[in-house]
């Protein structure tokens, strides 16, 4: 299994609503996105005679490859998804596929052959409970015979509890989902054109369904017995960066630190795909070797990628990290400010919030965020440090330079609050 550092992990284990629409978004990452159109226009092989069959079976182990990286990464903790081929390691597509042609089988069996309404039911409920338990051993044990021991599909899930249940309701709807537009496309479509377009609803679904097994994993990693023990030091054996790694692991052996540095800083400016690992690697030398300033650059790009895949607990946690080694640390994008000060409040991370929102007005006297922004920072210098004047200057600056934001009652009711609390601490 691979592994991915703890600053990578997000909110993997986040099995609420938002988390679900979250895991669902997670194939539209350009990576995924990617292999994923792929994957489907290679679908169109199978419409050729004689060979199209097995070219089919070949596309859909790939594709399974790539589904086990996605389950691998995301039982990690990693949101960021695999960079398709050059990514994803060699085996288990094949005893992945053979098990889910099984599962396929036994669904088209009980069709064909239960016509009892309610027995036909009770059925695909059994499969669909088991199949998820069966996906996961297969993965985490890493053989045929424990995905298909009954005794490991008790154990696994009693062990991941009422997550479970979220992924047997989501495969079941998956593989309805998948039925139905399959369906409808070789209904009215060309075959060529519906094949494709319903190996990328497939495809889609896949790669969400095996993502959100990851997401569940991850969060119950210590029942599972999950072994994240070495995360910390150990960089990620699928990376395709390893090459370049290991010679700069070498080099900081020699006492060359700075030339590394240097040279993995030359690597993650250049390169389309880095991966977490490089960058947190980078940031754990430029702490070995104390260059503040580098790190705080760094920092700035690296929140402004994260933003920008959507994973704002990791830069919310990357801005913290930076505060410690330098508290004048600020996000020097505005509108990426606003958002992780808001992002922070909903997070509970108060400290992140104060250190973005209470010097906001200083940096960007103009911006319309500042009578929000000084409501926000006004509120967390009295709830955390007590500092009363300070809060007040910060909402008088608001209210005096935007007399007709929607905000202004809100400010002078707060000013009034601290004025207030002022008079009944004056001595």
């Amino acid at each position: 299994m691979s592994n991915a550092s703890p600053r990578n992990r997000g909110r993997a284990g986040d099995a609420s609503f938002d988390g679900l629409l979250r895991a669902f978004a997670y194939p539209l990452q350009s990576a995924a996105l990617t292999s994923i159109l792929a994957f489907s226009l290679a679908l169109m092989l199978g419409s050729l005679p004689v060979v199209g069959t097995a070219l089919s079976l070949v596309v859909w182990a790939s594709a399974y490859r790539y589904a086990i990286e996605v389950l691998d990464r995301s039982a990690a903790g990693a949101m960021a998804a695999p960079d398709h081929v050059l990514d994803v390691r060699a085996g288990g597509g094949i005893a992945m596929l053979v098990l889910q042609l099984t599962f396929l089988a036994l669904y088209f069996v009980i069709e064909l052959w239960v016509v009892d309404p309610g027995r036909r039911f009770a059925w695909w409920l059994l499969l669909a409970v088991i199949h998820p338990a069966a996906t996961l051993n297969l993965v985490l044990i890493g053989n045929v015979e424990g995905a298909l021991n009954p005794l490991r599909w008790l154990q696994l899930i009693g062990r991941v509890g009422f997550g479970y249940g979220l992924l047997v309701v989501v495969g079941a709807a998956c593989h309805f989902l998948r039925s139905e537009a399959q369906e409808f496309l070789y209904a009215w479509l060309p075959t060529i054109v519906a094949r494709v377009l319903a190996g990328f609803i497939a495809l889609y679904l896949l790669v969400f369904n095996f993502h959100l097994m990851g997401r569940i994993v991850y969060a119950r990693r210590g029942a599972i017995g999950h072994d994240l023990a070495e995360v910390p030091t150990r960089l990620d054996p699928t990376d395709r960066h390893r090459g370049f790694m290991r010679e700069m692991e070498i080099m900081i052996a020699e006492d060359n630190g700075k030339q590394a540095a240097a040279s993995i800083r030359r690597h993650l400016e250049s390169e389309p795909h880095t991966t977490d690992a490089m960058h947190q690697r980078y940031r754990r030398l430029l702490e070995q070797l104390g260059d503040v300033a580098a790190l705080g650059e760094h920092a700035q790009t690296y929140v402004s990628r994260l933003l920008g895949e959507k994973r704002e607990r990791d830069a919310l946690a990357a801005v913290r990290s930076m505060l410690q080694h330098d508290p004048s640390f600020r996000v020097r994008d505005v509108e990426q400010r606003v958002r992780l000060a808001r992002s922070a409040m909903n997070c509970a991370m108060a400290d992140v919030a104060q250190a973005l929102a209470a010097d906001f007005h200083a940096a960007n006297p103009r911006n319309a965020a500042v009578p929000e922004m000084a409501l926000l920072g006004a509120r967390l210098l009295v709830d955390r440090d007590s500092n009363l004047r300070a809060a007040r200057d910060l909402l008088q600056f608001a209210a005096d330079r935007f007399p007709d934001d929607s905000r202004q009652p809100e400010i002078f009711l707060k000013i009034e609050q601290v004025d207030a609390l002022q008079a009944r601490l004056a001595p």
